[in-house]
Parts: C-alpha cells; sequence; structure tokens
C-alpha cells in the first residue's frame, strides 16, 4: 500500500506537507510528486518543511491564463506517473488546476481520490474562477473528502456525498504556520535576507498587501492600488509572478515613498512579515487563513469569501475592491490597533496532517509502532 501526493503550487505545497510528514509519520508509504505547475515555489515551500519530491514534472511553461492548456498538461504528465507507481490512493489539495488534473487522472485510471480541504464554497461558480468550479468537480471525484471545519462537512453532505466518506480533519494551514512560527517569531525582520534592507523593525505601523487573483487583475486591481496609495503607514507588498499583475502594480506604485514591493517571498520570511504588520491586505485564500491563525487584523479584497469561518472572529473583514472602503477600513484597523489574539479554533488544532495519516494507517493496516 502507498499514497501518491500531487502538489503543483506554493500554497498546495504548504498545506500538504504537514499531511505527508503525518502519513509518514505513522509508516504510510507516500510519492510526493511535484506536477511543474510552480516549481521553484513548490520546491522551496517543500523545502521548508523538510521535504524533497520524490518525482518532478516538467510542465509546459505558459502564460497564468492559458488553464485548458495547463489541465491538459498536468493530466498528460501525471498519467504515466499514475501507472508506474500504482498507487492505493491519490491525495489533492484544494483547488489548483494541479488538483484537478490529478484527480481526472486518478479517476480514469480507477484510483481513489482523497481530498484535502473540501467542501469550501462561495456559490458564485465565477468567483473565484476558475477555483470554486475545481473544488467542486474535485469533491464530486473523489472517495474521501477531508473537509477543513464543521461548516465544509455540513455543505459536503448536503451536497449528497455519504457521510462516512467525508471526515472533518481541520486545516493544515494551522499545522503549517505554527511549525514556521515557532522558527520565526523571535527573529527580527533585519535576521531574514529578503526583509533585512527595508528596516522594518524600526517603524511603528508596516500593511502587508498580497494580491493574485485572476478577478481582480484589471480595473480592480488599480482599484486597490489607488487604495494602497492612500494608507498612512509603510506598505509591504511582495508581488506573485503573474507578469500581468507585476506589470499593473508596478505602473500604479513604483515610485510611492511609502510603498516598498518586493519579489515572492520564502514561507519563513512571509510569516515573518506577516507577523511584523499592523494590518494585511489579501485577496488569498491562504493569507486569509494565515492572518487569522496568527491573529493578525486581515481586510479581505473580494465581495465573497469561502472561508467565513475566518470572518467570525472580528480580525477578518470583507472589504471588497472600492478604494475609498479600501483605504477607510485600512486607516480605521491602523488608528484603532486591535489586541492581536490568535484564534486558531475555526480551522483547526494545528493536528490535520496527524490525523490524516492516522486515518489513513488505521484504513489500510495497522499503525506503525
Amino acid at each position: 500500500m502507498k499514497l501518491l501526493v500531487v502538489v503543483g503550487t506554493r500554497p498546495e505545497a504548504i498545506k500538504m506537507a504537514p499531511v505527508v510528514v503525518g502519513l509518514r509519520g505513522v509508516g504510510v508509504p507516500t510519492v510526493l510528486v511535484t506536477s511543474g505547475q510552480h516549481p521553484r515555489l513548490a520546491t522551496e515551500a517543500l523545502a521548508v518543511f523538510g521535504l524533497t519530491p520524490d518525482i518532478r514534472l516538467e510542465a509546459t511553461e505558459r502564460g497564468e491564463n492559458d488553464l485548458g492548456p495547463l489541465l491538459a498538461d498536468v493530466i498528460a504528465r501525471i498519467s504515466p506517473v499514475l501507472t508506474e507507481e500504482a498507487p492505493s490512493a491519490v491525495l489533492v489539495h484544494g483547488d489548483t488546476t494541479t488538483a484537478l488534473g490529478a484527480a481526472l487522472a486518478a479517476m480514469s485510471l480507477r484510483i481513489p481520490i482523497g481530498h484535502v480541504e473540501a467542501g469550501l464554497r462561495t456559490g458564485d461558480r465565477s468567483t473565484p474562477f476558475p477555483e470554486e468550479l475545481n473544488r467542486v468537480l474535485i469533491d464530486r471525484l473523489s472517495t474521501w473528502c477531508f473537509a477543513p471545519t464543521r461548516r465544509a462537512r455540513e455543505i459536503l453532505l448536503r451536497e449528497g456525498h455519504p457521510e462516512d466518506r467525508v471526515l472533518t480533519v481541520g486545516n493544515p494551514i494551522v499545522d503549517a504556520v505554527r511549525y514556521v512560527q515557532r522558527q520565526v517569531e523571535l527573529t527580527a525582520c533585519s535576521q531574514h535576507p529578503e526583509l533585512a534592507p527595508f528596516d522594518l523593525d524600526d517603524l511603528s505601523e508596516v500593511v502587508l498587501v498580497t494580491a493574485h487573483r485572476r478577478e481582480n487583475i484589471g480595473p480592480p486591481l488599480r482599484r486597490i492600488c489607488a487604495a494602497v496609495r492612500k494608507i498612512p503607514a509603510r506598505v509591504v507588498w511582495p508581488l506573485h509572478p503573474n507578469p500581468e499583475l507585476e506589470r499593473i502594480v508596478r505602473e500604479e506604485l513604483e515610485g510611492a515613498e511609502h510603498v516598498t514591493l518586493l519579489p515572492p517571498l520564502s514561507y519563513p520570511a512571509m510569516v515573518r512579515l506577516m507577523l511584523r504588520s499592523q494590518v494585511v491586505l489579501t485577496d488569498s485564500g491562504g493569507v486569509q487563513e494565515e492572518a487569522s491563525v496568527l491573529g493578525r487584523p486581515t481586510l479581505v479584497l473580494r465581495e465573497l469569501t469561502e472561508r467565513p469561518e475566518v470572518l467570525e472572529g472580528g480580525l477578518v473583514k470583507l472589504v471588497g475592491t472600492a478604494t475609498a472602503d479600501i483605504a477607510a477600513a485600512a486607516t480605521t484597523w491602523l488608528d484603532r490597533t486591535p489586541t492581536m489574539h490568535a484564534d486558531d479554533a475555526p480551522l483547526g488544532d494545528g493536528r490535520t496532517g496527524e490525523r490524516i495519516g492516522r486515518w489513513f494507517g488505521s484504513a489500510f493496516g495497522p499503525l506503525s509502532p
């Protein structure tokens, strides 16, 4: 018996790393595969957790919006691996093109599929696109749905998934963030080579911004940039590698004295920067979760979120992409300086990887001593 775990992007790698560690910790043979969707970023993220891909696939280099060809490429490259490895099951995460491609390839070979972070929904097929449709399709293809929260489990049950195939295990982002937090929280920003040149330790207020959603590229992103110009604090923006996104942000913000534009950061540096920030602005699902776990006030630059649990603690707020709304909310957060108590209870207890590992260990055979 062995499992094949497929990741393609950095967020997938970060969230599935604790799952791989949990599986191997109870003796479940696990083959870790990177699809080549974001090869460098995914491999670097895995290394933070002491993991190296067993199989590296080289996807054909394509633009960020070439979704159809990328999906076909993932299916074509993962299918021979599945045939050769003949795993007992394939594990995928979330809602990426890699996850959907690997699930479709496994389905065509009648290999059972486990979907980690199943059951997330906005209820709008176009927001986020294509992720909302991807995760619905992956859930339908899956033998087991590993729901991160009770709400996600209830959604899956309402959609008709068999009760014994839906398991509430928590969100592995809590495992990952806590692991990295323990490594970096006692360090200064100046001790991280990626952050050292910017003297962040001496500033009174820092605002972190991330944005990468396809639906925000264009006028919404320009409105976000206009809001950033109005924020009365140092703004640090690690740019996503999407060249169209980078072009717009640089057009709008390069030269603004209070804005620092950075290349993509390593995961430890990103966690350290979140810990240093008074406010986080993001359209990322993963950053919503990470900031929530770390107790950082966060404004979500979207109209909908598939993670409503993080809104309930009061430190995460949907704000949309209107310039005035973002600027006003960010200024309010900075003036208010709310108490930053981390509350990761809605997302889990930091033992998701261990829980999935033990479930597979007990389902397929006795646990290793």
